[in-house]
This record gives structure tokens, C-alpha cells and sequence, in this order.
């Protein structure tokens, strides 16, 4: 594929090569391409709120955005805060909401503008999934070097990479046409999910696929097709079930994650959990109850991040927070529902809906959509809205 130089390509090649810190490029470089990302990002932001009617799911999320920057901001104005002995840079938590949500809105402008189509999406989804599996080798590599030079023995070690995994599943919709290629993907997508021993990820991973499957297999055009579905996705469940007893079998630490998850070991999210909800039970600040703690208030008590977004919510914007949030996910499915006619946008955005609900009760949702996610959110959107208007208008 032949690509052209215009802003929508030049963002993807400025996201890959951000989030490849520390492979190809130095992390301050890195750095940069991500911050030149955030502000293309907040021009778009605005460009989409100022000329397009846009699908109830945005006015949700500009009012989640609205919250996080208001909470950021005064979150600047405060001192140095420390987690740990560690300086805690007061743009972070800016950064890192714009950095998660604001691509949804790039994606949206340039699908919008003719830039990003089927074809093109199916040429970045390459390109995502190799730049997660070079990240993925790269982080296994650099946490492990870590604890060689700590002197610690270890079998194995979780890899956070398994989300970014789960996030491009939502985007293997755009090769609909191709049910063999879908398998594929989904199989090197399940691959790297499994060998990530992040017990969530292949969770959600399992549900995705059973959902992947039967929507498939409803929409299947022919007979002919329906038979292929129901033998390619026996294969692949005949060959993920063989996979993981192998992995039980030869990889130690793989077998004790089965055992800890056997016994109820939640990895510390019991304990996180249990502090976070006492701590905004027990707090007697009508202020602090309605508006929270403000942006990263958990730093004030706890050791970790909640790895649950209500809980994390409730301690930074309190009951404010919680009814925004709950607007926000209101809003999502509303839009959702709403795109059933456009089979592809319908399951594309239900994938996004289900693994990002899910991620928000036991790791980090709002701060964790993948770029390719944000990208089939927001193409899907789109289409799924301007069928939506051609629909009505008839």
C-alpha cells in the first residue's frame, strides 16, 4: 500500500514511533513524538466538537475530559508530591488522560475527512500488531534484566504488553471479508495474551472471542461460511486448549498463576480494594465526598493505584466523579445499541465497550485505551453514525 503524506498518516507514524521508547529511538525522543501526538490530538479534540455532529458516546465522553482537565489543571497548581520518595510530575496526570482519550477524537476527524478508511485501517492494524510484538519482547527483556541485576532468580514474569494485545482484537473487524485472516489474528493476538500470564487479559480475551465467534457466525452470508466459522473457531479452541496445558506443563510460572488464581490470589487487589472503599466510606468531608481528593488523591494514602477505575474515581473526584463516569459508560452503550443496523460498526464497538468495562474493575480503563482501540472506536463511530443519519433521514 502506497501511502500518502497527509496528518492522518503522519499521526500514525508519530504514535508508532512513540511507543516504541527505548527500542529504535532514545525515551526522550520517544517523548517528543508522543507530545506532538497529545497536541494533533487536542486540536482535533476541539476541530470535532466545533463541525461535526458527533454520536451521543462523545458528549459523554466530553464531559469525562472536561472533569479530568478541570482536576488536572488545579492539580498543577499544587506543590512537589512524592509517592514513595519519587517526585510525581505535576503534568502526568494531564498527559496521561490525553494521551489515553483524546486519540478518540483524532480518529473520529479523520475518518470524518476521508482519511482514514477500511483500506488504511487494515494497513496501521499490521503495523500495530507488529509494534506490539517488538514491545512485547522488549519489555519481557527489559524486566527481566532488572531483576538479574536485583540478583532475583525469577521463572517468569507478567508482561502489561497483554493489554495492548486485547485492544487490537476490536480492529480485526475490519477484515471481515476474510474470516481466515480474522482467525489468524486472533490466534497470534490470543498467543501473546496467554504468554502475558495477566490472568484479566485472558479473561476478557476468552469472553471476546466466544462474542467474536457467535456474531460471526450469525452475520455468516451462506451456509458455506457458517461451516467455516463453527470449524475455524473449534481450531482455534482446540488449539488454545492444547497450548495451555502445554504452558502449564513447561512453564512454571505460568502453572503458579493457574494455582494463585485457584487459591483467590487477586496479586494484592483485595487489599488495594478494601483500603480504597474504607477510605472513602469512612471520610467525614462532605467536600472531599462530593468532589474528592483531587487528581492522583490516592497518593495521599495508599501504595498502589486502586486497579479498579470506580474505586480510583470515588477517592479522586468523589460522587462527582462516580456520576460522570456512569454517564459516560451510559452514553457508550446508548451509542452502541444504536449502530445494530451496521453489523461490522455494531460488533467493532461492542468488543470496545466490553473489554474497556471490564478493565475498569480490576486494572486501569480511562488510562489504558490502546491506539488502535481509540482507532476502531472512533472510525466505527463514524460510519456508524452517518448510517445512523441516512437511516433516519429515510
Amino acid at each position: 500500500m502506497k501511502l500518502k503524506f497527509n496528518i492522518c498518516n503522519l499521526y500514525f507514524v508519530l504514535i508508532v514511533f512513540g511507543s516504541l521508547s527505548g527500542v529504535f529511538f532514545s525515551t526522550a525522543i520517544s517523548k517528543l513524538f508522543q507530545l506532538l501526538v497529545i497536541l494533533i490530538s487536542l486540536y482535533y479534540t476541539v476541530d470535532v466538537n466545533l463541525k461535526y455532529k458527533m454520536p451521543l458516546y462523545y458528549k459523554g465522553l466530553n464531559i469525562l475530559v472536561l472533569m479530568f482537565f478541570v482536576y488536572g489543571f488545579l492539580f498543577m497548581l499544587q506543590g512537589n508530591i512524592y509517592y514513595h520518595r519519587i517526585e510525581v510530575s505535576r503534568t502526568s496526570y494531564l498527559l496521561n488522560i490525553s494521551r489515553s482519550l483524546l486519540p478518540i477524537y483524532a480518529f473520529y476527524a479523520f475518518t470524518k475527512q476521508g482519511l482514514l478508511t477500511e483500506k488504511s485501517m487494515k494497513f496501521w492494524f499490521v503495523v500495530f500488531l507488529l509494534s506490539a510484538i517488538v514491545n512485547y519482547y522488549h519489555q519481557q527483556t527489559v524486566t527481566l534484566a532488572k531483576f538479574d541485576e536485583l540478583g532475583i532468580d525469577v521463572e517468569g514474569v507478567t508482561n502489561n504488553a497483554g493489554y495492548v494485545f486485547l485492544g487490537l482484537i476490536p480492529a480485526i473487524v475490519v477484515f471481515r471479508k476474510k474470516p481466515i485472516i480474522q482467525y489468524v489474528l486472533l490466534a497470534i493476538c490470543g498467543y501473546f495474551i496467554l504468554n502475558a500470564a495477566k490472568r484479566g487479559a485472558i479473561l476478557t480475551f476468552a469472553i471476546c472471542f466466544v462474542v467474536f465467534l457467535v456474531n460471526n457466525y450469525k452475520t455468516a452470508p451462506s451456509k458455506r461460511t457458517k461451516r467455516l466459522m463453527v470449524f475455524g473457531g473449534l481450531l482455534i479452541i482446540g488449539a488454545g486448549i492444547w497450548y495451555v496445558n502445554y504452558i502449564i506443563e513447561n512453564n512454571a510460572y505460568f502453572n503458579s498463576r493457574i494455582i494463585e488464581t485457584q487459591e483467590g490470589d487477586s496479586s494484592g487487589r483485595d487489599a488495594l480494594f478494601a483500603s480504597y472503599y474504607e477510605h472513602f466510606i469512612n471520610e467525614t468531608n462532605q467536600f472531599i465526598i462530593m468532589f474528592g481528593n483531587g487528581a492522583n488523591g490516592w497518593l495521599k494514602f495508599a501504595q498502589n493505584y486502586a486497579h479498579n477505575d470506580w474505586l480510583a474515581i470515588a477517592i479522586d473526584q468523589g460522587l462527582l466523579g462516580l456520576m460522570v463516569y456512569l454517564i459516560y459508560w451510559i452514553c457508550f452503550y446508548v451509542s452502541w445499541r444504536r449502530m445494530r443496523f451496521r453489523p461490522d460498526a455494531y460488533l467493532s464497538v461492542g468488543l470496545i465497550l466490553m473489554i474497556y468495562f471490564l478493565i475498569a474493575f480490576f486494572s486501569m480503563s480511562y488510562l489504558g485505551v490502546s491506539r488502535c482501540a481509540a482507532m476502531a472506536l472512533g472510525f466505527y463511530m463514524a460510519i456508524g453514525y452517518n448510517s445512523q443519519q441516512l437511516l433516519d433521514d429515510n
